[in-house]
């Protein structure tokens, strides 16, 4: 997984489809990076976790806007 695959899925989180959509992403990247985490840089995980955040974020904001 390179530094540019990883940040070129950054997005904002406008709307619901690309928050599933991310999700999918972030979880098929963290899948990867299971299998090469002898190679991952400082960067790539700083920038895998802050998705990751930002997904979650999100996926609470969405759930907690339908209670």
């Amino acid at each position: 997984m390179s530094d540019l695959s990883i940040m070129s899925r950054a997005r904002p989180l406008n709307t619901v489809p690309h928050l599933y959509e991310r999700t999918v992403e972030l979880y098929l990247n963290i899948l990867d990076m299971q299998d090469q985490v002898e190679s991952v840089s400082p960067f790539q995980l700083r920038t895998l976790l802050q998705e990751a955040e930002q997904v979650v974020a999100g996926l609470i904001r969405k759930e907690a806007s339908s209670l």
